[in-house]
């Protein structure tokens, strides 16, 4: 029982606390928006001379994000990038050369 109080907390229900840490996480959505701008910043940084296609890269990115699959390959290769896009966490397999 909780000193304070009448009723034990059920170990399945949160404690004020882990509810104040929830609600300071940012949303899937937040971190998406967050991403999708760096992501952009990058495309921005593009080499006009060496002919980089990073707003292709952007798009297969978008497009393996979208499918949901980590193991599935996210294929950067013939688009002539001088660097690596900032990638996502959940990425296993990456061909960029």
């Amino acid at each position: 029982m909780q000193a304070g109080s009448s009723e034990p907390r059920s170990p399945l229900q949160p404690s004020s606390r882990q509810m104040e840490l929830l609600a300071q996480m940012p949303s899937r959505k937040q971190i998406q928006k967050e991403y999708f701008a760096e992501l952009d910043a990058w495309a921005r940084q593009a080499n006009q001379v060496s002919g980089e296609k990073r707003k292709k890269a952007i798009k297969r990115i978008k497009a393996w994000l979208k499918a949901n699959e980590p193991s599935r390959l996210l294929m950067l290769s013939s688009l002539k990038l001088t660097s690596l896009p900032p990638l996502p966490d959940s990425l296993q397999k990456l061909l960029a050369c």
